[in-house]
């Protein structure tokens, strides 16, 4: 108060100076925000990739288990299939075998 009585343009200037001071503050601290929400937004995207890509290998592995799965399925049924057949060809051996004696 005495200050403006005695000098009121330094206590005008003095004022000038703290509003252009605090202005600069909430510019900077707005700008900081800013580009703090954009690399917050940047991580978000990337991490949304990494989840899809995780699910496309996921959902890859598993078709690959699936075929996998058939073939060797397929496997052991072959294999069932010559066992029989072999022992047929065996039963029909011996039998002749036998047979013939």
């Amino acid at each position: 108060m005495i200050l403006v009585r005695t000098n009121p343009k330094l206590a005008i200037a003095i004022v000038c100076i703290t509003l252009l001071g605090s202005m600069f503050t909430v510019w900077r601290v707005t700008s900081t925000t800013d580009k703090v929400a954009q690399q917050g937004i940047e991580l978000q995207r990337d991490a949304q990739k990494s989840v899809n890509e995780a699910i496309k290998q996921s959902n890859a592995a598993q078709t690959d288990a699936a075929v996998d799965t058939t073939a060797a399925q397929k496997s052991v049924d072959d294999a069932s299939k010559q066992a029989a057949k072999l022992a047929d060809d065996a039963a029909a051996q011996l039998a002749a075998a036998t047979g013939e004696q």
